[in-house]
């Protein structure tokens, strides 16, 4: 390897270095603005069914369940960080988080509370489900192991 692409990997292993070790410090207005939207969000999930969307099936109901626990658990979740904001904290709550949205697109996967006739549609919809299953699953164990470090690191002093 020549000193430009040594140089090169140094640069983007400190840079992904970074990004693990610091995290964005958000503003308290940000998390009250996902609140608001998560109250949004959690109205129009508890509404749906009255707005006779030719694509939404009644089994939505069934899942109805897991996605206000999981709108309702994200709430709580980012008003808890307006209150309260040491890093293993963040971590652990965004990892249950997470896990009520597994549940929730488990749910969506499971129940499949909609009607389309293009089959194509209905394929590509449960693959999307499926790669929010996966990408949230690798979710809760990158919150984890980012929990564990910001303990061990407050563990350290």
């Amino acid at each position: 390897m020549n000193k430009e692409n040594i140089q090169g990997f140094e640069k983007l292993k400190n840079s992904i270095k970074t990004a693990f070790y610091e995290e964005k410090k958000r503003k308290w207005y940000e998390y009250l603005f996902t609140v608001l939207i998560n109250l949004v969000l959690l109205y129009i999930a508890n509404n749906i069914l009255y707005w006779n969307l030719s694509f939404i099936s009644s089994s939505f109901s069934e899942v109805l369940f897991a996605v206000n626990l999981s709108l309702i658990v994200r709430i709580v979740g980012n008003i808890s960080f307006i209150l309260y904001h040491p890093p293993w904290f963040k971590h652990a709550t965004k990892a249950v988080i997470n896990i009520t949205a597994l549940l929730a697109a488990y749910m969506f996967y499971v129940v499949f509370p909609f009607t389309f006739s293009q089959y194509f549609i209905v394929v590509g919809l449960k693959i999307i489900i499926i790669l929010a299953i996966i990408a949230t699953v690798a979710s809760i164990v990158y919150e984890i192991i980012r929990m564990l470090h910001a303990l061990s690191k407050d563990s350290e002093y």
